[in-house]
């Protein structure tokens, strides 16, 4: 005899969204994608109080969004479905559609770092301006650009939100794309310069 989980037999649509509607659980969400994590790996990550990510982490795996397993007497965390990844990353083509995509060709970059000289020889193919969007947008938004262009074009990604200058660099090489460069400016915007593989 199956016994079924009432909360996880109750999950429609309309508490699918409202779940992925909170920022702090889309970004536990994005960065499990990754790989496992434990909730100290994910509190330390993500910068947020261990006890917030507890409760996030509960509050997904009771609507069955995320596992857990123990790995060397240790709760580690990882996404139940790469169907809901493709979800966000639909999402997030749908708003770029409905906002008109930010990505266009380039012919120039205005540098506001004088100490990267290098950077200066650098002629980007395309420039994806994810300035005022929060993660996971601007990281899902890099790897689809990349995912269009040609070997050996450059992608420069400008980004205001910490988390995604951090990822950003990180989650390129996994994919083997070339990082060329990183330069941030006075003003909070960082340029990361990729080279598609």
């Amino acid at each position: 005899m199956k016994i079924f989980d009432s909360r996880l037999q109750s999950l429609d649509l309309p508490t699918l969204f409202k779940i992925l509607s909170n920022q702090s659980r889309l970004e536990i969400l994005i960065l499990l994608k990754e790989q496992c994590f434990t909730a100290t790996e994910i509190s330390k990550q993500l910068d947020m109080d261990i006890s917030t990510v507890y409760r996030h982490l509960k509050y997904l795996k009771n609507y069955g969004l995320i596992r857990s397993f123990q790995l060397e007497n240790t709760e580690r965390y990882d996404l139940a479905s790469k169907y809901l990844y493709e979800l966000i990353e639909a999402a997030i083509s749908a708003l770029s559609g409905i906002k008109g995509t930010r990505a266009f060709s380039s012919g120039m970059v205005k540098i506001y770092s004088s100490s990267i000289e290098e950077i200066k020889s650098i002629k980007p193919d395309k420039v994806l301006d994810v300035r005022g969007e929060m993660c996971p947008v601007p990281d899902i938004q890099c790897r689809n650009t990349l995912r269009e262009m040609n070997p050996e074009e450059i992608l420069v990604v400008v980004v205001d939100y910490p988390l995604s200058k951090e990822r950003i660099p990180d989650n390129i090489r996994s994919e083997g794309h070339e990082l060329l460069a990183v330069d941030e400016d006075k003003l909070g915007d960082t340029r990361i310069y990729i080279r598609r593989r």
